[in-house]
């Protein structure tokens, strides 16, 4: 009986450990798009300067540029 006991422990034990696994990029889901906004704020590749959509882009140098130089997305831009 102890022994079905123990199994049982570890079992439930190495069952728990598996589901608690950190999720890996696979498993991420992308953004969520805000109907409103018409982008998403959460987006990391995403340039909003005071509410405003300048761009996206995957590139941090280009993302840079956008924040500098926004353009006439956001007024008073250059």
């Amino acid at each position: 009986m102890t022994r079905f006991i123990a199994a049982l422990i570890a079992a439930v034990l190495a069952i728990s450990a598996a589901v608690a696994q950190v999720p890996n990029a696979r498993n991420r889901t992308a953004p969520r798009h805000d109907p409103y906004l018409g982008y998403s704020p959460a987006d990391p590749h995403v340039v909003a300067i005071d509410g405003a959509y300048v761009g996206r882009d995957p590139d941090p140098n280009i993302r840079a540029q956008l924040r500098r130089f926004p353009g006439s997305y956001v007024s008073g831009g250059f």
